[in-house]
């Protein structure tokens, strides 16, 4: 099992390559398995049971988070951290749409995922290619304080009571999911600052 992770965190690196780009690339390797597997599947299966009619989002957010791998080995390596950059925000905001009455406010625990979700970009593009953080997490980050304005457009046939998120098991899972998405960012800047440590001494 070890070997395989190592091998999927590899996908796309090659000795032709930077060490910079090298390391980017294991970088969005590890977010995309690492949501996937840790934040996807567990909210497919939080949607499946609670708001069944809303599961295609996070299904498509799983194969977005996948893509990555495909991406990377044929050499997109571009292309793979603007989607993973883009994909999640836009897919969370949808999904938090749909569930928001016009006025209401996204339940802490959701709120702090969609965040995590809008600075991803800064731990996907090496120094060189800053801007293209930038301009990216700039863009989740409109689209994140536009919510309460296109919350409205988003309809289910059925109203969903937020409080499902904020109390009993859901709240404390949906937390504990929450906590891993901040995990996940700071290993990938923990290991970004590692790597230019290294560099520059």
């Amino acid at each position: 099992m070890r070997e395989l992770i190592f091998r999927w965190l590899e996908t796309g690196t090659r000795e032709s390559n930077s060490g910079g780009l090298n390391n980017t690339i294991r970088i969005s390797n590890f977010v995309g398995l690492f949501y996937a597997t840790l934040i996807g599947v567990p909210f497919i299966i939080i949607t499946f049971i609670f708001v069944r009619t809303l599961v295609w989002v996070p299904i498509g957010g799983t194969a977005m988070f996948l893509m990555i791998l495909p991406f990377n080995h044929i050499e997109l390596y571009r292309t793979s951290r603007i989607v993973l950059s883009l994909a999640p925000i836009t897919l969370a905001n949808i999904y938090s749409a749909y569930l928001l009455e016009e006025g209401q406010d996204l339940p802490e625990s959701l709120a702090l995922i969609v965040g995590c979700f809008v600075v991803m970009p800064f731990s996907l593009f090496e120094w060189a290619d800053r801007k293209y953080g930038c301009i990216l997490a700039g863009l989740g980050g409109v689209t994140y304080l536009l919510q309460p304005v296109y919350a409205g457009w988003f309809h289910l046939d059925t109203s969903i009571d937020l409080s499902i998120f904020e109390s009993g098991p859901l709240r404390v899972i949906v937390a504990a999911l929450a906590l891993l998405c901040m995990g996940g960012l700071l290993l990938t800047l923990v290991y970004r600052n590692s790597v230019l440590e290294n560099k520059w001494s």
